[in-house]
This record gives C-alpha cells, structure tokens and sequence, in this order.
C-alpha cells in the first residue's frame, strides 16, 4: 500500500490548525457573558480572526512563490502560538474593556497566522496533483478541517471542565509546537521564483472579471454560514437545557458531516459541473438554517433533534459548495492568465482563504446583531432569506444563466440540421 506522506502531513497539519482555531467556541462566549459582554460584541471577538487574515491571504497567494512556502508555514505557525497564549492570558482579568481588547488582538494574530498556514497549503494540491485528482485532494483537505473542527468542541469542552479556561489553550499550543516543524518538514522543499524571472499575477485583472468576482462572492457568503454559528450557537443551545459537554457533541454533528461527504463527494464530484454543485449546496444551507431554529412560523416544533438533522444538512451543503470553489477559481483564472499554472495555484488558494475570511467577519457580526434584535429563531431564518437571495444573484450574473441561454441557443441551431436528416430518411 503506497502512502502520500506529503498529502499525509498536509491533513495533519490541517487538521491540528483548524481544531486549534475552533476550540473556543463551546466555552468562550460563556466566559464572555461572565465579564458582561453581549453577544453582539462575542461576535465582534471572532471576527477579529478573519479581520486580521483576508486581506493578507490574497497577498500570500500572490507572492508565496516568491518567498518561500515553508517560510510562511512557519511564520503562521508562531503567529497562532502567540494568539492562543494571549488567548489563556486573559483568565487573569475581570475587567471588561482588558478582556476584550486582548481578545480582540490575539484573535486577529490568530487570524494571521490562519491565513499564512491555509493559503499556503491549499496552494500546494494543484502543485502536486492532475487536475482530475483536485476535488479528490480537496475533499481529504476539507475533511481534515472538519475533523480537526470536530474534535475541537468536544476536546476544548473536556478541557474547558477538567482542568477550566486555560487549559485549552496551552494545550493546543503544546500540540503545535510538538507535531507542526516536523508536518512543515515532510512538505517539497521550496523552489523560490524570482521576481525577476515571472512578475506577479495581477489581482486585480482576476477579479475585475465578473464570473471570478461573484464566485468570490458565492464563497464568502458559505463561508458565513459556520461563522454565523460561532458567538451565538452555544447560548441558543443552552435554552434546549444542555451542559458544556453536550453543546460541544451538537457543534461537532455539522462538522462530522462535513467530513464525512467531504471524503465520499470528493471521489465523485470532479465530473460534475462545478457551479451548478454550488448552488445545490446553497439549497442545502439554506433549508439547514431553517431547521436550526427551528423556525415555528413553518411549523417546526422547538426539538433539540430538528437542530441535530439542521447540523447534518448544514454540513452536506457546505461540501457541496466549497469543494468545488478553488477548481472553479483555477479554471477562471486560468482563462485570464495562460501557461502560468503555478502562479494560477496560487492566487486561487490566496481568494479561497480570503473568501473565506470575509465570510468568516461578516458571519459573526451578522448574527451577533440579528440574535441580539430579534434572537436566533428569527435570525437564522434571516440568514437563509439572504443567502437565497445572493444564489438568485449568482445564476443570474455568475454565468449559469449564460450558460443556460448558450446551451439553448446551440440546440436551437442544431435542430434544423436534425430535422432535414430525418425528412431525408423519410424521401429514401
């Protein structure tokens, strides 16, 4: 049996980085409200992250080849070391406005090193495999991030009541510290390109082309989904009457679905269209959300299970609409810039990263203000009214429509070949 030890250590190092970022979520806002905090503010806090990461992930996408892969892996990598001690640090302190301001800062370093580790990783897959391996390797990817998000809750929740706040913290950063340098070392060795040998990709060129610039769209506005969930998820599940430990079990049901299609749709989906695999996901969000609630107005009882089968749901639409996002770019941008596939690998695992961390700072704010207004039955239902409403955008002016018109006005022009075929068979 042949192993893949640098796809091997990609997953890993994955896996350990995306469980290191989600591991607040159970007992953060909880620890939060103690100090007087609101939820529209926790939501503040883990926007921090993304805040501190998308801009700078397109910036890595563009020039990661120039400076070096490894490099920046671990310049990520002490980047959230330093975030999560600031993180444990602030135990220390009652005082709301030192608490929020520390979490506000290591949330942002964190988000900085995130977005070195994630931009550079992806980058490596269309490096390394066929085009026909891509959703393949995508899939495995994802489904590492959805492990490491799964083991987080339950992991940071035991944490969190054995040993209290710190715990999770140097915990994770022990980990990191142990399993990352030797990860990073079963990666390719880098092969630096000068800049006087290739001139960067222009970001700009790739995104001022429409279908690139709502699939950017169409990826940030998923991406909120998760996001949405974090500040405010854990205190709509403590009204069920759960404990810490339970509320880590129902976060991690979305992610154990997650992984799980991830792993089973990446070996078949490279075949199928990839924008019209987005917008089936896109429905599948869209009625998750619904169930999250549940929403009563559709005559959903308020049932701890309905949100349970919402986590699934949730995590199926999220494969279906992430997997085929950086393929998408690829073959986008490929359009625009010919024989460069390297440096096209690039910029497309850097707008990725970066779709994914605007919706990661939109998601959380968003739905700290709506639960705050109008509380998370009503908000979720919001959030899936939006969502619809950006999918209806995105086949009209995303290309599908064209897509669709072009497909029809082909038939049409075939048709009256058909036609005098079969009228010549008739006079024979």
């Amino acid at each position: 049996m042949h192993i893949d030890y640098t796809l091997l250590g990609l997953l890993l190092l994955n896996l350990i980085i995306n469980a290191a970022i989600s591991i607040i979520a159970p007992f953060y806002p909880t620890e939060a409200a103690k100090r007087g905090m609101t939820q529209d503010i926790v939501g503040f806090v883990f926007a921090a992250l993304p805040l501190g990461g998308f801009f700078f992930s397109l910036i890595f996408g563009k020039y990661m080849r120039y400076w070096g892969r490894k490099k920046l892996l671990f310049i990520g990598m002490i980047l959230l070391i330093i975030g999560f001690i600031l993180f444990a640090v602030i135990d220390y302190t009652q005082d709301l406005t030192i608490f929020l301001t520390i979490s506000i800062i290591g949330r942002m370093i964190q988000g900085l090193g995130l977005s070195a580790f994630t931009s550079v990783s992806y980058a490596y897959l269309p490096l390394l495999y066929k085009a026909e391996e891509l959703h393949e390797k995508i899939g495995y990817m994802e489904a590492s991030l959805g492990i490491g998000m799964l083991i987080a809750p339950l992991f940071g929740s035991l944490l969190y009541y054995l040993w209290g706040y710190q715990a999770p913290f140097y915990v994770m950063t022990g980990v990191i510290l142990i399993f990352s340098p030797w990860l990073i070392r079963s990666l390719p060795a880098d092969t630096i390109t000068l800049i006087t040998d290739k001139r960067p990709l222009s970001l700009r060129k790739v995104l001022s082309r429409r279908k690139i610039l709502f699939t950017y769209g169409f990826s940030a506005f998923v991406m909120m989904g998760f996001a949405f969930l974090d500040p405010v998820f854990a205190n709509h599940l403590l009204t069920f009457g759960l404990n810490i430990v339970e509320i880590g079990v129902v976060f991690s049901v979305g992610t154990l679905s997650y992984s799980a299609c991830m792993i089973v749709i990446g070996k078949y989906s490279h075949n199928l269209k990839r924008s019209y695999l987005m917008v089936l996901g896109c429905v599948f969000y869209i009625i998750s959300f619904l169930l999250l609630g549940p929403q009563s107005i559709i005559g959903l009882p308020k049932n701890i299970w309905i949100v349970s089968v919402g986590m699934v749901v949730l995590g199926l639409g999220a494969t279906l609409t992430v997997l085929p996002v950086i393929p998408e770019f690829i073959s986008l941008c490929g359009e625009v810039y010919k024989n460069e596939e390297e440096g096209v690998g690039d910029l497309s695992s850097g707008m990725f990263d970066s779709s994914y961390l605007v919706g990661s700072l939109i998601g959380p704010i968003m739905s700290g203000y709506l639960t705050e207004a109008v509380g998370f039955e009503d908000s979720s239902s919001i959030f899936a009214l939006i969502l619809a409403g950006y999918m209806v955008v995105y086949c009209l002016f995303g290309g599908i429509l064209e897509e669709l018109l072009e497909k029809e006005k082909q038939e049409d022009t075939l048709l009256p070949k058909n036609v005098e075929i079969h009228e010549e068979k008739n006079l024979i």
